[in-house]
């Protein structure tokens, strides 16, 4: 799972167009037989992307909802 930080506005400004894509373009979002999940603390956006190809494929998978969530299961409010 990717995480991502919230950034300093004053030290957003001074971003090039390279800083400002590595720090909130998320890519490779689909690939087959996974899931990818990015973590953003700026407004606590959780994106995933999934790709079912060969297999049925779990939300959780190869994710540690309980440590990075603090929930049992992925979609459950804490």
């Amino acid at each position: 799972m990717d995480i991502r930080y919230s950034t300093n506005p004053r030290d957003f400004k001074r971003y090039t167009t390279e800083e400002t894509r590595k720090e909130f373009l998320v890519e490779h979002l689909f690939q087959a037989d996974k899931v990818q999940v990015t973590y953003s603390h700026v407004d606590r956006m959780v994106v995933f992307g999934c790709m079912p190809v060969q297999e049925t494929v779990p939300l959780e998978k190869d994710i540690d909802v309980w440590g990075n969530f603090g929930t049992k299961f992925i979609l459950e409010a804490s």
